[in-house]
């Protein structure tokens, strides 16, 4: 169903989703917030949950135009 390109392009958001989290929790870290550790999961959590959610959904809409499935 999906070729190797789609793969990758997974993996890319994947990445990119871990990346985005590490820099949001590293900087609610940072400064003069009071953020507990509960709420660095939280954020960390959302900003994956959200990065996959749009990549995933993203992915799929090129591959539909790609298909022709779209039309």
């Amino acid at each position: 169903m999906f070729d190797r390109q789609a793969y990758l392009s997974f993996f890319i958001v994947a990445v990119v989703a871990v990346l985005a989290a590490a820099v949001a929790v590293l900087w609610a870290s940072s400064g003069d917030s009071e953020v507990t550790i509960q709420g660095d999961v939280a954020l960390a959590i959302g900003v994956l949950v959200t990065v996959l959610l749009g990549g995933g959904l993203m992915t799929i809409v090129f591959l539909s135009n790609r298909t022709g499935r779209d039309q």
